[in-house]
């Protein structure tokens, strides 16, 4: 029984352990300490592991930046963050719309790790209201579902009008014909 208490109290808990341990920053605190806080979306990963500082980033990341709150950023940068299971880097998915805090190791290198405070674009709502108002900003999250959703209705309503018309036009030369 003894055993089986030791188990459940120290092997399980750390098998579910990371290497990188950091406190957890808000946005508050970010706003002055990163590089730069950009709205970006990741356009291409590869393994590429490297340290910054005291942060084990494993990947590289492509991201083509929409907006930059501090301005030190724009257009398409590699940044190093990771891919999970036990590195620093901040968790990312290519084709994903991030709202990132930016760190800056030495002259070349751009990283984000788990301890900043990131987050996906759909749900930084509080964090771009704060943002917008410390830097006196006037940026807006833009719903890309909503625009997609929009072109898949005009493609639907576009495709029934060609059926509507085939079929007419089909209906009309089958009937000179009889």
């Amino acid at each position: 029984m003894k055993l089986k208490l030791l188990f459940l109290l120290v092997i399980i808990p750390a098998t579910g352990t990371h290497a990188c341990q950091c406190p957890s920053r808000g946005i508050v605190y970010e706003a002055d300490c990163a590089f730069d806080i950009v709205v970006a979306r990741v356009v291409a990963e590869k393994e590429d592991p490297i340290t910054c500082g005291e942060f084990y980033l494993d990947h590289s990341f492509m991201i083509q930046i929409e907006f930059s709150y501090k301005g030190n950023l724009k257009g398409t940068q590699k940044i190093f963050a990771g891919q999970g299971g036990g590195p620093c880097g901040a968790i990312l998915w290519t084709g994903v719309d991030y709202l990132l805090v930016v760190q800056k190791y030495g002259d070349h290198h751009l990283y984000a790790t788990m301890c900043n405070d990131n987050t996906y674009l759909h749900s930084a709502d509080d964090h771009v209201k704060f943002l917008n108002q410390y830097y006196n900003k006037d940026y807006h999250i833009t719903d890309r579902l909503y625009f997609i959703a929009i072109m898949l209705l005009c493609l639907a309503v576009a495709s029934c009008a060609c059926i509507v018309v085939f079929s007419y036009y089909k209906q009309t030369r089958d009937s000179q014909y009889i």
